[in-house]
């Protein structure tokens, strides 16, 4: 992340509260379910992690498995345009690897919300600041 870039709001660990997705014909679901578990972290040197997964107990353990999304890199803010890049390093998924991943954000005191727009959705609750 280069200098300028560090949002302030932005920084820390956030916990996922809801994640939804747009389906082709428009409908809203959560894949995740209604108690989805993920973390944010965007730290102070630059780096974003990200996992996502469901907590579905009557799942099997391969399914449990598949629901597991993680990736972490780089990243960069642009608070003016509330978006956000992270230059995909790792990754569970492959056709995430080597890729820039970009959302849109909005901070509202310790709420997070960022996704892209017509297709996800993930709100988070801040647990600990950078």
């Amino acid at each position: 992340m280069t200098s300028g870039t560090t949002v302030p709001s932005l920084l820390g660990t956030w916990r996922l509260e809801r994640f939804r997705v747009w389906n082709a014909d428009g409908s809203v679901s959560e894949p995740k379910g209604k108690h989805p578990f993920g973390y944010a972290r965007f730290d102070p040197s630059g780096v974003a992690i990200t996992v996502l997964a469901t907590q579905d107990p009557c799942l099997s353990p391969d399914d449990l498995a598949a629901s597991f999304v993680a990736y972490s890199g780089p990243f960069q803010a642009e608070p003016e345009r509330g978006r956000l890049t992270v230059s995909v390093i790792a990754s569970n998924r492959a056709d995430y690897l080597g890729t820039v991943q970009v959302r849109e954000y909005t901070v509202h005191g310790v709420s997070l919300t960022l996704g892209t727009p017509g297709q996800d959705e993930a709100t988070c609750r801040r647990v600990a600041p950078a």
